[in-house]
């Protein structure tokens, strides 16, 4: 039977947004037909909700509610609805307020706030049990101390290499602060993918040399010392703002050093910039540096492991006293009675902890993106000077993604 217009209607309302890539966070309503509790389960069990994890969503809402009031109503005069923001209003009431309408005429609204602030929460959601950011402090600490051990210092000021080999100066070592979770909310919510894997800036270091071509003698000391693997790197986040590489390898090759000088000089001053095309952020368009972000194989204890491992100790501990009294014969019957019982179920518990050790693993490996940012004191004091703007650019299109069709009422 060939379809018709409506059918054919429904199909592109429900699947176009799917089949063009586009993200959730960007669709004016929940696409989901859910108009029974029943509708609202399936669907969140499809999502990867369950049951259980009632009390976990009304806190991930609550830090859904707050920072859309702090972050995007804190200069604008929209308000989140009571009726929204009442603990009484669980996963499956606001998926049922996205989705269907109330017949008391009022559920454009109510649909519309359901929707921002499930758009958050999905946001949330997703970052919760990410292992990147489980373990970030083990993670953070083991990918900067190999860095740190080539920063020195002497009279004249701070430099890359080892002592006594003639390092590159540095003007400035910035670790990057761990990123505070409202602000990677705030990228995920501004970037298409919205996806947590794709946060790779979440630990990094900012190296400042003195000139544009140091940076690029940086470069090369981090990769000679294999402090960053380039096999590991990631292609597509790879990033030059700094330094024209096509230009300068045009002088190189029909210039003499006279014209070599006057190019790097042209460099320096700025008068000679590197094409921005690379730069693909629209919140940073004068921010220049070379960006690169790079894989490293991450070996930490498994916590989980370590407990487990605790537990059994104290176990087995427990079992061995229980079984001197057992030999010493000088508890009552009763007591013995329940010293075999306790010895028993130690026995059965010992057993247990012991078969799951076996299957878990007591390092685990992985790695994890870790990015490293070069440039030269020039640049990098012109850069702070629109840090705010920049983080006042990302805070508006989030904000426009999660509010967007409030604010057009």
């Amino acid at each position: 039977m060939e379809p018709g217009k409506r059918e054919l209607r429904q199909l592109l309302k429900k699947l176009g947004p799917i089949l063009r890539g586009e993200s959730v966070i960007d669709l004016e309503k929940l696409r989901a037909e859910c108009h029974t509790i029943e509708d609202a389960e399936r669907f969140l069990q499809a999502y990867g909700v369950s049951p259980e994890e009632e009390a976990k969503i009304q806190e991930i809402k609550r830090e859904a509610i707050e920072f859309i009031e702090n972050y995007f109503l804190r200069d604008d005069h929209l308000t989140i609805p009571e009726e929204i923001k009442s603990p009484d209003a669980g996963a499956i009431d606001l998926i049922l307020m996205a989705t269907s309408p109330s017949p008391d005429g009022k559920d454009l609204v109510r649909q519309r706030w359901a929707c921002a602030l499930l758009r958050v929460m999905h946001t949330i959601y997703h970052l919760e049990d990410d292992i990147r950011f489980k373990y970030i402090h083990q993670i953070h600490d083991k990918i900067l101390r190999k860095i740190k051990q080539h920063i020195y210092y002497e009279e004249e000021g701070m430099f890359l290499g080892s002592k006594g080999t003639g390092g590159i100066p540095l003007v400035t070592f910035d670790i990057k602060r761990l990123k505070e979770r409202e602000s990677i909310i705030m990228k995920l919510l501004h970037k298409k993918e919205n996806i947590v894997t794709e946060i790779t800036d979440v630990v990094g270091i900012r190296l400042v040399g003195k000139t544009k071509i140091d940076a690029l003698r940086i470069l090369n000391y981090l990769v000679q010392q294999n402090l960053i693997s380039y096999p590991n790197s990631i292609p597509g986040q790879a990033k030059n703002t700094l330094i024209s590489l096509d230009q300068l390898e045009k002088v190189l090759e029909r210039g003499d050093e006279g014209q070599l000088a006057g190019y790097i000089r042209l460099i320096e001053e700025g008068v000679i910039v590197a094409d921005k095309e690379q730069n693909d952020n629209p919140h940073s368009i004068d921010y220049r540096a070379i960006n690169l972000t790079y894989r490293d194989k991450i070996d930490i204890d498994n916590q989980e492991y370590l407990t487990l491992a605790t537990f059994l100790e104290q176990a087995r501990w427990k079992y061995e006293c229980l079984l001197e009294r057992r030999r010493c014969n000088d508890l009552s019957p009763q007591e013995t009675c329940l010293c075999d019982e306790l010895m028993a179920f130690l026995q059965g518990t010992i057993a247990g902890i012991e078969a799951t050790l076996n299957r878990t693993n007591r390092v685990l490996s992985f790695y994890y993106p870790f990015e490293v940012q070069i440039m030269d004191v020039e640049t990098y004091e012109k850069n702070q000077k629109s840090f705010h703007e920049y983080k006042d650019s990302q805070r508006q299109t989030a904000k426009k993604r999660v509010l967007r069709f409030l604010c057009e009422d």
